[in-house]
């Protein structure tokens, strides 16, 4: 089965993302973005750990342990388990 078969939701169960959990993205801006467009801070307000685990950050690895987004089925983040 190839790379993007997986992808749908029939395979969904054996995927899981890493991304949130162990990577981080910083904008030529500074801001900081766990997932996507999902921007937890930016650099210029403090350092990384205080947004590594801030509120918006808990929010959504909280939010995701419920459930994947609709989004996850097309991230490159979103592997299998």
């Amino acid at each position: 089965m190839d790379y993007h078969t997986k992808r749908f939701p029939g395979h969904l169960k054996d995927m899981t993302c890493y991304n949130i959990y162990n990577s981080l993205v910083i904008s030529p801006y500074g801001d900081m973005f766990l997932c996507g467009n999902y921007k937890i801070g930016n650099i210029k307000d403090g350092p990384v750990k205080d947004a590594w685990n801030n509120e918006k950050a808990r929010l959504l690895r909280t939010q995701y342990e419920k459930g994947y987004f609709p989004a996850c089925q097309r991230c490159g983040g979103f592997s299998e388990r």
